[in-house]
């Protein structure tokens, strides 16, 4: 009996010393509004609810900023419990499980006033053939700008596009309208 009882002990301390002591690392990439990075912290909306429903279990959550397609391969190699925000793609489904949709986003074509004073009107993404695009490597459209045969340079980061935006190096970029 008195075994049974210091086995039981050993196991209730073990789980509750790991329980206490658990960290999860999530691997995000800023993307303001969504997710801000000051000096290495990351807050805004999706790192503010992961951390509110991580504190509900005791449970201590570290954030690491990399790359959205370098962010993914931490996930898929074990290193990191998951991403965000990434958009829901069949191609991700496979390998990736996903959460409801937490908010939704609203993407929107960006460029200069200047190239175009009148406006741009669009049907298709064929009508963007003629032009450069800026766009973000591992981002949700790059297959379908891909398949479309768009003129497509990649970066990393939507100020980068912003900057090219501005330099006249690309003619369009696509960007959530609430971070554009």
């Amino acid at each position: 009996m008195k075994q049974m009882i210091w086995k039981m002990f050993v196991l209730i301390y073990m789980l509750y010393g790991s329980y206490a002591t658990a960290q999860v690392l999530f691997v995000t990439s800023p993307y303001e509004p969504y997710v801000i990075k000051q000096d290495l912290e990351a807050s805004g909306i999706f790192p503010d609810i992961v951390k509110a429903v991580f504190d509900e279990i005791k449970i201590e959550v570290k954030f690491e900023f990399q790359p959205w397609k370098r962010g993914e391969h931490t996930v898929v190699t074990g290193k990191a419990f998951a991403t965000f925000p990434y958009l829901i793609r069949q191609q991700r489904t496979e390998r990736f499980d996903f959460s409801d949709p937490v908010i939704y986003f609203f993407p929107k074509f960006f460029y200069m006033k200047e190239k175009f004073p009148n406006g741009f009107s669009w049907k298709s993404l064929q009508d963007f053939k003629p032009y450069k695009i800026g766009g973000i490597r591992g981002f949700w459209y790059e297959n379908s700008f891909q398949e479309e045969g768009l003129k497509v340079e990649y970066v990393t980061t939507d100020k980068q596009n912003i900057g090219k935006l501005i330099l006249g190096r690309i003619d369009f970029t696509l960007i959530d309208e609430l971070v554009g």
